[in-house]
């Protein structure tokens, strides 16, 4: 007696019924795929703001440097470095006569002064430029499939300690300002120092278990 032996077509009863490491195969294959678009996308966001961001703080700090007299006058107002538009009336600008009662142009004031004045608003408004840029680093780097890498570890580190940075700064700032009589205390504690403060010490903290972790998987990635 003759016995025949159908064939098994695995192939078919695999298309049908997926097994479920392909299932997985695809999921993370989909998820790669997202993380790289979102990373692309939030890379160049970052690397936009950053860029606008880091001009205009080069133009502010520049024309209090150089104490111009074009369109926007830096001076001094209220304790504060602000900036005001020169001939607001030949622009078509309604301003109240009282805003500017206080406004003292940095151009009527000594060189050292200007410059002073340039170096700290500087002080205030570099960290935060530093933050976009790690930020654009960032998810570049998730763009590319690092996901948990000392590299992405170092750039939320250099965020925490910009944020700590913009908060010592305000430390440093009003010191300065009262010994040139432009603040009525020598110290002023205001509600961005305890938020930048406590932002940066959380975020500093996440790096540190953050490296952590990144040890251990590299103990055991060696073990296995």
């Amino acid at each position: 007696m003759n016995v025949v032996r159908m064939p098994i077509r695995e192939e078919q009863d695999t298309d049908i019924h997926p097994s479920y490491e392909t299932l997985l195969m695809g999921n993370a294959l989909d998820a790669e795929r997202r993380l790289y678009r979102y990373g692309k996308i939030f890379s160049v966001f970052f690397l936009l703001i950053g860029c606008v961001y880091g001009s205009t703080v080069i133009i502010l700090v520049t024309s209090v440097l150089l104490r111009v007299k074009l369109l926007v006058v830096g001076g001094i107002t209220h304790h504060q470095v602000a900036f005001a538009v020169n001939s607001p009336v030949s622009l078509g600008l309604q301003v109240d006569p009282s805003m500017l009662a206080n406004f003292v142009p940095l151009y009527e004031q000594p060189f050292w002064f200007s410059s002073l004045t340039a170096f700290l608003l500087l002080l205030r408004l570099a960290p935060a430029f530093v933050v976009f840029m790690s930020l654009h680093r960032l998810f570049k780097l998730y763009s590319c499939g690092k996901i948990f890498e000392n590299s992405n570890t170092n750039q939320i580190r250099t965020i925490a300690w910009s944020v700590l940075a913009y908060s010592a700064s305000l430390f440093l700032v009003r010191p300065l300002m009262y010994s040139l009589g432009l603040s009525p205390k020598i110290f002023i504690w205001e509600s961005q120092q305890f938020e930048a403060l406590t932002l940066g010490g959380v975020l500093l903290a996440a790096t540190h278990v953050m490296a952590i972790g990144h040890r251990i998987y590299q103990e055991q990635s060696e073990i296995l």
